[in-house]
C-alpha cells in the first residue's frame, strides 16, 4: 500500500556512511538532498550522487552542462518534489524504486511531472547511488535529444489620442549591419567609411564583430536606421559586406511634435530587471523610458509566449513540453487632442507664438492662449472644449489694458486661434493702431 508524503527539500546534514554496520542513507533522503542541489544550482555535486554505471554513460562535464543548459534556459525556479512512499517495499534492497512528482516555475509558466520514478542500487560499499540519465530531467528525454526555448513575440499596445489618432505603434525600421566575412582586403578603410556614415565609433564596430556568437557568414546588426532614408542607405550598400533588413520597431508618427507626451522606449537596464524580477521581463526586453510610455507601462506591455521542446538527433521537434501563448499589450487611448498640441507645439517653435495673432503695433503687449476641457470623467472624450486668451499691456503704457476671453465649444475649430479675432474688436478700440 503507498501513501504520499511532502518532502522538504533541506539538506539535513545526512552522510553517505558505508560499512562500518552503519545502514545506508535511504534513497528518498538521497532524492531530497539531490533537488536540494538541483534548487542551488550546485552541478557538480549533483554528480557525486550516480552510480559508476551513469557516470560511465555520462561524464562529469557533460552531466554539468547538460543539466545547466537545460534547466538555466528553462529558467527554472522554485523546484519541489513530492515523495510518494511505499510501506511494503524491502527498505534494503539493493535496487530501489523512488516515485515521485516534480514542480517547477519556468519561462513559459508551471511545469510538473508526476509518476517520475528514480532509480537507486547499491555500490560495492553498500551505498545507494543513482541510476541517471536525461529522463530524470523530462520523463522523454533521451540522452541524444537537445532542448530549445521558442519565443513567440507579443506587440506592444499602441497610444491614442481622444479622437483615437495613432501616437505611438509598431514600424519599420531598416537595420543595417556587416557580415564579417563579406569585409573587403582593406577592412580598416571599410570600417572607418561605415563608422562615419552611421555617425558610430570604429571601436563599437569592431566590439560588435568580435562577439562570441559572430561567424564569417553571420549579420552583426550596428544601427537601425529610418526606412525612408533612401540616399544614405545607398551609400552603406556601396560599402561591402555591409546588409541592410527590416527590422520592427516603435514608431511615433507626428515625432518630435508629439514627443513630450508619448516619450520612449528602450532596452531595459540590468538595474530596471533586477527591480522587476519576477514580473516576467528579461535582458532583451523592451521597456516605457519616459511619457506615456512609463506611465502606462503595465497596460501597453506585451508578455512574450514560450514553448520548451525537445528535439531528436535530427533537429525535429519531438515533443512540446509546456507552451505559454503570448499576450499583446492593451491599448491607451490618451484625453489629448493631438491637433491641439501640433498648434501648440507651432507655438513653440515659432518666436512669436499663437498670441502674436494679437499683436498691435506700437504697443507692448503679453498674451497666453490656451484650451481648458468639461469632462464627465476622466475618459470622456466627448466634453466640451473651451478656448481663451488673457492679453495686457506692459509697463509704460498711458492706457493699461487687462482682457481675458473664453469661447466655449472651438473643438474642432482651432482652439485657441478661434478665440482670438475675437479679441482684435476691444484690441481695436482701446489701441488704435500705431499708438494713437
Amino acid at each position: 500500500m503507498k501513501k504520499r508524503a511532502a518532502a522538504a527539500v533541506v539538506l539535513a546534514g545526512l552522510f553517505l556512511f558505508a560499512g562500518c554496520g552503519k545502514d545506508p542513507v535511504q534513497p528518498e533522503e538521497l532524492l531530497t538532498e539531490y533537488i536540494q542541489l538541483l534548487s542551488e544550482e550546485k552541478y557538480e555535486e549533483m554528480y557525486s550522487y550516480l552510480s559508476e554505471d551513469a557516470k560511465a554513460e555520462t561524464d562529469e562535464e557533460t552531466f554539468v552542462n547538460r543539466n545547466r543548459n537545460i534547466y538555466g534556459g528553462i529558467e527554472a525556479s522554485g523546484i519541489e518534489i513530492e515523495i510518494a512512499e511505499d510501506e511494503e517495499e524491502d527498505k534494503d534492497a539493493d535496487t530501489r524504486r523512488v516515485e515521485y512528482s516534480i514542480s517547477m516555475q519556468t519561462i513559459a509558466g508551471e511545469l510538473s511531472f508526476d509518476n517520475m520514478v528514480a532509480i537507486f542500487k547499491k555500490d560495492e560499499e553498500g551505498a545507494y547511488k543513482m541510476e541517471w540519465d536525461s529522463q530524470d530531467i523530462f520523463p522523454n528525454l533521451q540522452n541524444t535529444d537537445t532542448v530549445r526555448v521558442v519565443t513567440s513575440e507579443a506587440k506592444r499596445g499602441n497610444i491614442y489620442d481622444r479622437n483615437h489618432v495613432e501616437l505611438a505603434r509598431e514600424g519599420v525600421a531598416s537595420s543595417v549591419g556587416l557580415v564579417p566575412g563579406k569585409l573587403p582586403e582593406d577592412r580598416s578603410a571599410a570600417l572607418e567609411q561605415l563608422a562615419s556614415l552611421l555617425e558610430i565609433s570604429v571601436e563599437k564596430i569592431e566590439n560588435a564583430l568580435s562577439a562570441g556568437w559572430v561567424r564569417d557568414d553571420t549579420f552583426v546588426p550596428l544601427r537601425t536606421v529610418s526606412k525612408e532614408a533612401m540616399e544614405l542607405k545607398e551609400q552603406l550598400l556601396a560599402i561591402p559586406g555591409v546588409m541592410i533588413t527590416d527590422t520592427t520597431v516603435r514608431f511615433y508618427p507626428f515625432g518630435e511634435k508629439a514627443a513630450q507626451l508619448t516619450g520612449y522606449v528602450q532596452n531595459i537596464t540590468a538595474e530596471e530587471l533586477e527591480e522587476r524580477t519576477g514580473q516576467g521581463y528579461n535582458q532583451n526586453s523592451i521597456i516605457g523610458k519616459a511619457g506615456a510610455e512609463r506611465v502606462y507601462e503595465e497596460k501597453l506591455r506585451p508578455k512574450d509566449g514560450y514553448a520548451i521542446e525537445i528535439l531528436n538527433e535530427l533537429g525535429d521537434v519531438k515533443e512540446t513540453v509546456l507552451e505559454k501563448a503570448p499576450e499583446d499589450g492593451e491599448d491607451v487611448v490618451l484625453s489629448i487632442d493631438i491637433t491641439l498640441q501640433q498648434y501648440l507645439y507651432q507655438a513653440m517653435e515659432s518666436e512669436e507664438g499663437t498670441a502674436h495673432e494679437a499683436y498691435r503695433s506700437g504697443y507692448r503687449l503679453a498674451g497666453k492662449t490656451g484650451t481648458a476641457e468639461i469632462k464627465d470623467s476622466q475618459d470622456d472624450t466627448e466634453g466640451t472644449e473651451l478656448g481663451w486668451f488673457v492679453g495686457l499691456s506692459a509697463e509704460g503704457v498711458d492706457r493699461p489694458l487687462l482682457i481675458t476671453m473664453m469661447i466655449e465649444d472651438v473643438k474642432g475649430r482651432g482652439g485657441s486661434h478661434y478665440v482670438i479675432p475675437k479679441v482684435m474688436a476691444g484690441f481695436d478700440a482701446w489701441m488704435p493702431e500705431g499708438g494713437n
